[in-house]
């Protein structure tokens, strides 16, 4: 499902988001990007009970569900990452390992 700036993997009968991922264990970043969605779909007025995060490598799932605290988390990181790219300076950069995997890491190591 394409939201535009965001693209969620599927929506089910039931509301919830399901993101398939591909690393082994689940990260905060892998439950707040489920999190994002459900704010997304919520404010397009679309009614969603929570994310479901696979892991096909392990076979796991783990759920969570959209709550008012998950609501007022997502807006609190969308203000953040607003505040972040409206700074004149770039941010410091995290330790090199926690970098790993990162779709960024190319934008903050090349010198």
């Amino acid at each position: 499902m394409d939201l535009g700036a965001a693209r969620i993997d599927f929506l089910d009968g039931q509301c919830w988001v399901h993101e398939v991922k591909s690393s082994t264990r689940p990260t905060e970043a892998d439950h707040a990007q489920g999190r994002h969605y459900c704010h997304r779909l919520h404010t397009l007025g679309i009614p969603v009970e929570g994310t479901v995060l696979h892991y096909p490598a392990t076979r796991r799932t783990q759920r969570h569900p959209y709550t008012d605290d998950e609501a007022r988390q997502a807006a609190a990181d969308i203000a953040a990452v607003l505040a972040v790219a409206a700074a004149s300076t770039s941010p410091d950069r995290l330790p090199r390992p926690q970098c790993r995997g990162c779709s960024y890491t190319d934008y903050c190591w090349t010198e």
